[in-house]
């Protein structure tokens, strides 16, 4: 029983030595792949910088993790020309009083166009 155990293990190790043999022998046949222990990412981009590559980042699991810049950087807004318009309330209009007493004095019209024809129809902005 103790002989048919020792060769049990026996043959547990062979395989073993033949599997790293074999990974070994491949591994050192692969030219283009050097060390991978001696690599290091060259590149210290920020997660969000890069999402389209795939690295390995040992810092990501760590307690601070190279994801995103917080607060975020900067940057130039355009302005709206509605913060320029600043001086509409210096601006002095001309008086528009003789334009609009010759609207009144033209006889009262059903209205043009489509909208005249649906306050009519529903009586929608008849004055009574």
């Amino acid at each position: 029983p103790s002989m048919v155990k020792g060769l049990e293990k026996l043959s547990g190790l062979v395989d073993s030595k033949k599997f790293t043999a074999h990974a070994q022998a491949i591994l050192s046949s692969e030219s283009s792949v050097p060390d991978v222990s001696k690599l290091s990412i060259k590149n210290k981009k920020m997660l969000i910088d890069r999402l389209d590559e795939y690295i390995e980042d040992s810092s990501l699991t760590s307690k601070h993790p190279n994801v995103a810049q917080v607060p975020s950087p900067m940057t130039s807004v355009p302005c709206k020309p509605l913060f320029f318009d600043l001086a509409l309330n210096y601006v002095e209009f001309p008086s528009l009083e003789d334009k609009v007493e010759t609207k009144k004095r033209q006889p009262a019209a059903a209205g043009g166009g489509l909208t005249g024809l649906v306050k009519g129809l529903w009586g929608w902005g008849s004055s009574k």
